[in-house]
C-alpha cells in the first residue's frame, strides 16, 4: 500500500491532467456532463483511463 500522501498527490495530479487534459479527455468530460454521470462514476472512468 502506497503512503496516503503519495496516492492523494497522485489522484489530484490525474485529476488536473484530466479536467485541463487534451481534447480526448475534454471530449470525454463533456460526454459525462451531458449525460449526468455521477461524480463517483467519474472517478471510475477516470481510473479505467489512467490505471491506478
Amino acid at each position: 500500500m502506497e503512503p496516503l500522501h503519495y496516492q492523494l498527490l497522485s489522484c489530484l495530479t490525474r485529476l488536473l491532467i484530466w479536467i485541463k487534459g487534451n481534447s480526448l479527455c475534454a471530449r470525454i468530460h463533456k460526454g459525462l456532463m451531458a449525460s449526468s454521470i455521477t461524480a463517483d462514476q467519474a472517478l471510475k472512468i477516470q481510473d479505467e483511463l489512467f490505471g491506478s
